[in-house]
């Protein structure tokens, strides 16, 4: 077998770029074959847990899609700052390409937004050779508060193609406390919310069949549409230490 290959390629565009303010623009392409590692040869899977490990169970999960030849991607980013103002997005598309002509290719696709504020009138910095946002200049001597809301979104369904990987979106708000350059601590409640076909690759319940059972078939759950899956919220604390 081949081993397969992949390209990676990113390109960023700054309109607009001094000490106070940035708008990035970015556009990045991948293009990939299976590779020798894989579970089973000629396949591609696409899987995620939600926004922690702490819980190991990845709800989104199209399993191995048989027959690929190729896969690309294609990701789009828009983000600025002014001062102690910042946001950020990008938009993810995957396409499938089978080997086989009666099987459709399988296209999934994601998206984030996301802003922060900082509340003691520091700024955020961008560093224009990695292009992203980096450590933050701090507003007072003993700190920096940040606060933060996020909006995620993944569809790993393509009905046409006959994939139920799930999807599902995450709504977040953040607290976090940036003690000197080098420290920080954070704080997040996330919300989750999966629909029917989220259930980890045949694993978890999902909703109701018709006898009143719990059941891992999406195709079984009598919930009205947009009431099945498996959702919940969860509180995270964590404190980052950068050497």
């Amino acid at each position: 077998m081949d081993e397969g290959y992949s390209l990676n390629g990113r390109v960023v565009f700054r309109p607009i770029m001094d000490v106070d303010k940035v708008l990035h623009l970015g556009v990045a392409y991948t293009y990939r074959t299976p590779k020798t590692d894989v579970e089973v040869p000629n396949t591609y899977r696409i899987s995620t847990r939600s926004h922690t490990s702490i819980n190991r169970k990845k709800y989104i999960d199209t399993d191995d899609i048989k027959d690929v030849g190729n896969i690309s991607g294609l990701n789009l980013e828009l983000a600025g700052a002014f001062k102690g103002l910042m946001f950020q997005g990008e938009y993810k598309k995957f396409n499938a390409q089978r080997t086989k002509d009666e099987l459709e290719s399988v296209d999934i696709d994601g998206f984030y937004i996301q802003a922060g504020y900082l509340l003691f009138g520091g700024k955020y910095n961008y560093n224009k050779a990695e292009g992203e946002f980096t450590r933050i200049t701090r507003g007072r001597e003993y700190g920096e508060l940040e606060i933060a809301v996020r909006y995620d979104y993944i569809n790993a369904n393509d009905f046409d193609a006959k994939v139920y990987g799930g999807s599902a979106e995450g709504y977040s708000l953040g607290l976090n406390y940036h003690f000197n350059p080098n420290v920080k601590f954070m704080m997040n409640y996330v919300y989750n919310n999966h629909d029917r076909y989220a259930n980890g690759k045949g694993k978890l319940y999902v909703g109701h069949d018709a006898d009143g059972n719990l059941t891992k078939d999406p195709f079984e759950v009598v919930e009205a549409k947009g009431k099945g899956g498996d959702d919940f919220g969860m509180v995270s604390f964590r404190m980052e230490i950068n050497f």
